[in-house]
């Protein structure tokens, strides 16, 4: 029943003014009477009207009034894909979802007026100006429904207003102004649950990184885990890097993190590198990488440049290594220069020079370490860029460096005096016993010189230069093939008898065979009209060969993650050179075939044979049909 025009007008329940100190702190109804209310008027105080309130929050349904809204807007899109799914050339219509979003907007609106005056505030008047614009989406359906968890919330969502050119999209939080009953300061981000905000995830086996990897908080590991993996990267990264001494390592892990300096990032490469390694510690590689990664731009941002510590070195190496076998091998390549760069700062190339820093009173284990740290970056120097036939950084001609010292002496730091590689390389071919650390290291600078031999010969080919150089240069250095090469052979399988499954020794026999197929692939580039000569490296070639196929089967053994991580590289160049032969002999197709499924195995943790594999994949079409084949 409506009320009466008789009836006087019904009055507000608050009177108009604030309520003075006094009453509020007694949580009484100040009546508002100026200068002194009631209630201070009665207990003979002074009555002193608070005229400061604090800004109010915002109020409760703006969340809901912005939910509503793009409700409304996914209905109008609906109606506007199905009109233009009947009629393509129709207009789609806009008025039902235009209507049921000013409704909403005027009824929050409405809502929000009707509390502001029952406390007793006035609405801004810009308010009850604004006409609601009515949002016709340019995007699709799926962009539209990122809000609800289709779709990362950072990214823009464009929307064209009207009186706006249509062919231009906005950002719809932009705008977020022209909403009557939404503050201008509200950021509908903060209101969107953690769990859609876009992480670094993995896309076709690699990272897809995110472009901020600064670091913000501490990566907490805990202790136990610190303990696991360290461990572990004894266990089977150090087998293939053995750079570290272990009791010195964990005596300077054993100090406080305030005087650890770069050896906290140095632990951190440790355990990214032994999570790889790890299949129980999958689910925290991804993150630690990352942190990692921060961790070292940060540090060497704040590092003095003359004198970098040696576990910066170390950890960028560790970095570089785990790029290469899991992020991709560009990005890991990039890495590597700078580790390289690096160690060129700090001079380790010429530890051993008189009055150097080996005759400094440093003790054996941390001038060890030093040494160990150039020499498996000279060689990871030779490992990538055997891959993409690119120059090698690291010159062999000006090292003043020892070979490392053998394992045990290593690690009980007891000194012992070894050979300067130049003087190894131009002894007598009765080689004294070496480390499988230093084997692979004069296999290692073998395979760099043959792949100098081979970019030598491009360029003179293209010069035309004559082939009495090249037949020079490939005659002397079959003759260090056939010495050093062998020697190390022989002196490594003995050994490899005993240790079926050490990975050193299986990757250093392997690379020595490769070496061979890399010479002979040389020899038929450069030498295509002396058959002589070709013909009698062939069968040289071809038993190389077989002793890789015969290794091969010993990768089972090792396992997944005990196999040093740059084996596919032999694999590659005896897949290549069977490649090239098996449709002139039938006889090398099971070892191509043998070959690809050795890689595709190893592909399962290592991306290096992924890279492997899609180079032979670009040389050969039809490697996917082999594949198949060798599988069934």
């Amino acid at each position: 029943m409506s009320p009466s025009l008789n009836e006087p007008e019904r009055l507000n329940r608050q009177a108009q003014g604030l309520a003075c100190n006094e009453c509020r702190a007694r949580k009484l109804r100040c009546d508002r009477v100026r200068p002194t209310c009631g209630t201070c008027e009665s207990l003979g105080v002074t009555c002193t009207p608070n005229s400061v309130r604090q800004p109010r929050g915002p109020r409760k349904g703006y969340l809901k009034t912005l939910q509503s809204r793009i409700s409304a807007l996914e209905r109008q899109w609906n109606g506007q894909q199905k009109a233009a799914g009947g009629s393509p050339g129709e207009s789609p219509p806009c008025s039902e979802g235009g209507q049921t979003l000013r409704a909403v907007s005027e009824s929050t609106s409405d809502g929000v007026h009707d509390e502001d005056h029952a406390n007793g505030a006035r609405p801004p008047s810009s308010q009850s100006s604004i006409e609601q614009p009515i949002l016709q989406p340019t995007v699709s359906l799926d962009g539209i429904s990122a809000l609800h968890g289709f779709a990362p919330v950072n990214s823009p969502f464009a929307f064209a207003l009207p009186g706006t050119d249509p062919s231009k999209t906005v950002d719809l939080f932009s705008h977020m102004e022209c909403f009557p009953s939404m503050p201008t300061k509200l950021d509908p981000r903060a209101y969107v649950p953690q769990q859609l905000t876009p992480n670094s995830t993995m896309s076709n086996g690699q990272f897809d990184l995110p472009t901020d990897l600064s670091v913000t908080s501490e990566f907490q590991l805990p202790e136990l885990m610190k303990a696991d993996l360290s461990h572990l990267y004894f266990d089977r990264v150090h087998p293939f890097a053995p750079i570290l001494n272990k009791r010195r390592y964990f005596a300077r892990a054993a100090r406080p993190v305030s005087e650890q300096g770069a050896m906290t990032c140095l632990q951190h490469a440790m355990w990214t590198l032994a999570a790889w390694l790890g299949s129980q510690f999958k689910h925290i590689q991804k993150d630690l990488y990352i942190y990692t990664r921060g961790l070292l731009e940060k540090w060497e941002l704040n590092m003095h440049p003359g004198n970098p510590p040696i576990e910066l070195a170390q950890a960028r190496l560790f970095l570089a290594i785990y790029e290469i076998m899991q992020v991709n091998y560009e990005r890991g390549w990039l890495s590597a220069g700078r580790c390289f760069r690096l160690i060129q700062l700090m001079k380790l190339h010429e530890i051993d020079v008189p009055d150097g820093i080996s005759e400094s009173g440093i003790s054996f284990g941390e001038i060890e370490e030093r040494r160990r740290t150039f020499w498996m970056a000279y060689s990871l120097d030779r490992f990538i860029n055997l891959i993409n036939k690119m120059p090698l950084t690291l010159n062999e001609q000006v090292i003043f460096t020892r070979l490392p010292a053998p394992e045990g002496a290593f690690q009980r730091e007891r000194p012992v005096q070894t050979q300067f590689l130049s003087e190894f390389m131009a002894g007598d071919d009765d080689l004294q016993i070496v480390s499988p650390f230093s084997a692979c290291i004069v296999v290692m600078t073998i395979s760099g010189r043959c792949l100098s031999h081979q970019q030598q010969c491009m360029v003179e080919r293209a010069y035309g230069g004559m082939p009495q150089d090249f037949i020079t240069r490939h005659q002397w250095l079959e003759g260090i093939l056939m010495s050093k090469g062998k020697a190390i052979v022989d002196c490594i399988s003995n050994d490899l008898d005993d240790e079926l499954t050490d990975p050193m020794l299986l990757f250093t026999n392997m690379a020595a065979h490769a070496t061979t197929l890399l010479l002979g692939m040389t020899m038929q580039t450069g030498l295509c009209n002396y058959e002589s000569l070709i013909s009698g490296f062939e069968e040289r070639a071809t038993e190389a060969a077989q002793k890789i196929l015969h290794l091969c089967q010993r990768l089972n053994e090792c396992g997944y993650f005990k196999v040093h991580p740059f084996t596919p590289i032999p694999l590659v160049f005896c897949a290549e050179w069977a490649q090239g032969r098996k449709n002139q002999n039938p006889a090398f197709e099971p070892l191509h075939n043998s070959m690809l499924c050795s890689l595709r195995d190893l592909s399962v943790v290592n991306m290096l044979a992924e890279t492997c594999l899609a180079r032979l994949n670009d040389s050969n079409p039809q490697m996917e049909t082999d594949m198949s084949k060798s599988q069934s």
